[in-house]
């Protein structure tokens, strides 16, 4: 394994090479001309990482409230226009055959109840209105 040193005078290289070739038999010899920089004072510590700035949140949007006569509320709400109770899978098929995605009628059908135009009657079921 080579051994490597880091020696520091100064010599003439003519003066030098002549030495070393004399006492110490060299086969793969390499020179490289070093030139000083001037010492710039002791390394300056790394500063950590800024921190992640946040995005910034959206301001709530402006609600007109709820239409329970348009869209898909109105479809659910027409449905109980016989005074009857529906059921979730009756009121998914309903907004289906409207034209309109049946996978969000599960949150449209929870604030319906929340607005009180609905109200839940039993598991998946439902009728018109607030119960007494």
């Amino acid at each position: 394994m080579p051994v490597k040193f880091k020696i520091g005078f100064q010599i003439d290289a003519e003066t030098l090479f002549s030495i070393v070739a004399k006492f110490i038999p060299l086969d793969n010899l390499t020179v490289e001309e070093v030139f000083e920089r001037p010492h710039a004072g002791p390394a300056q510590p790394r500063l950590a990482a800024a921190p992640r700035l946040m995005k910034n949140k959206r301001a709530p949007r402006a609600s007109n409230g709820i239409n329970l006569a348009e869209g898909v509320n109105g479809v659910i709400l027409r449905a109980f226009d016989d005074g009857e109770q529906h059921g979730y899978g009756e009121l998914k098929r309903l907004v289906s055959a409207a034209g309109y995605s049946g996978s969000g009628i599960g949150s449209r059908i929870a604030r319906l109840v929340e607005v009180g135009a609905l109200t839940r009657t039993g598991v998946g079921a439902y009728a018109k209105g607030k119960t007494p």
